[in-house]
């Protein structure tokens, strides 16, 4: 494949109450859901660009980067490769202003991720990362 494109993102998940939730955003242009991420500036970082990302679509910027990141690869349009890099994260903030990018941003349990996620390789992301941090 050629052109390979690069993004990175967060799983951000709210310790800012009993149940831990995590956020989600829609999609306006696809409408389905997924966490905060988009496609790394040339020369940024990984990290950078998630941060960035989530400043941008959501006005989080405080937050904490809790664990080394998940990644997944999977073909775009035009025979494209595309390496996403998940940071799993931590905020107190849960007061969400979205992008013009999104429809909607919601704080969901474990079971709501799980049945929004339309992807397959964002889901078994999202089951990996779960294991990991012994939520499953």
């Amino acid at each position: 494949m050629s052109d390979e494109l690069f993004a990175a993102g967060l799983i951000l998940k709210s310790t800012d109450g009993s149940e831990p939730r995590w956020l989600l955003l829609q999609n306006a242009k696809r409408n389905d859901w997924g966490f905060p991420k988009g496609h790394r500036d040339p020369g940024e970082s990984d990290v950078h660009c998630a941060l960035r990302e989530c400043a941008e679509e959501t006005g989080i910027a405080i937050l904490e980067i809790t664990d080394a990141p998940l990644c997944i690869d999977y073909a775009v349009k035009r025979d494209r490769l595309k390496t996403v890099r998940y940071f799993p994260a931590e905020t107190l903030d849960t007061d969400v202003s979205i992008s013009k990018e999104h429809l909607r941003a919601e704080w969901c349990d474990v079971d709501t991720v799980l049945k929004r996620l339309t992807h397959a390789n964002i889901k078994s992301l999202f089951k990996k990362y779960l294991q990991q941090t012994g939520v499953l």
